[in-house]
């Protein structure tokens, strides 16, 4: 029997906790990977690469509360790395609300 292949984003996050968050304002909804051994939240700006299909993607410009640090980001997996800025945006995580919540905007895997 022949195994289908796996996706890309499928290896990296196979097994990992998954949970929706609301980001910016007016707010984005979006299931982000909780790494657990990592202690940066990470999103996606770019709909490719690690990107899991058919899941949205963060859009910073649609959000009023949006700020860009300037601080470079990049994290190295064993099937990856992912790479953006630091930014500053709302987020909410059921009733617990963080505003300017640092995290990481990702527009670049490989």
């Amino acid at each position: 029997a022949q195994r289908k292949p796996e996706a890309r984003g499928d290896a990296l996050f196979a097994g990992a906790p998954f949970g929706d968050v609301e980001i910016g304002t007016p707010g984005q909804m979006l299931n982000v990977v909780f790494d657990t051994g990592s202690s940066n939240l990470w999103v996606a700006s770019k709909p490719r690469g690690l990107q899991l299909p058919n899941r949205p993607f963060y859009k910073p410009l649609a959000s009023h509360t949006y700020e860009t640090t300037g601080k470079p980001f990049r994290i190295e997996y064993g099937s990856g790395a992912v790479s953006g800025a630091y930014c500053r945006d709302d987020l909410a995580l059921d009733q617990l609300k963080l505003p300017n919540f640092t995290f990481a905007e990702v527009n670049d895997t490989k």
